[in-house]
């Protein structure tokens, strides 16, 4: 069964109060492949016809004129990557966590 039919089926019970003791372990599943999710989206490479960044900055790019993911800076206000280069994907930077702190 697809993921998505199975969070319909659970979240259809859950709404009409139908939820079990089993159901309980289902629906803790379906908020953990929820935030699994959200945080795949966040690293996922964005296709440049899809959107642009909405900020100003450094990211992550895919270009046509090489292979391996590089660092390039965006500047909003042009739309313009401040390069020659074809960018086909982009994404954020994402730094990981200091030690200590939780977001």
């Amino acid at each position: 069964m697809e993921i998505t039919k199975i969070k319909a089926e659970l979240k259809r019970r859950h709404d009409a109060g139908k939820v079990s003791g089993d159901d309980r372990f289902y629906l803790d599943t379906l908020e953990a492949i929820t935030d699994l999710e959200a945080e795949l989206a966040l690293h996922r490479r964005i296709p440049v016809t899809e959107r642009l960044p909405e900020e100003s900055g450094a990211y992550q790019v895919l270009r046509v004129e090489n292979p391996y993911p590089t660092t390039r800076e965006y500047f909003a206000e042009d739309k313009s990557w401040g390069s020659t280069a074809t960018i086909t994907h982009w994404w954020p930077i994402i730094l990981p966590a200091k030690d200590g702190d939780n977001g």
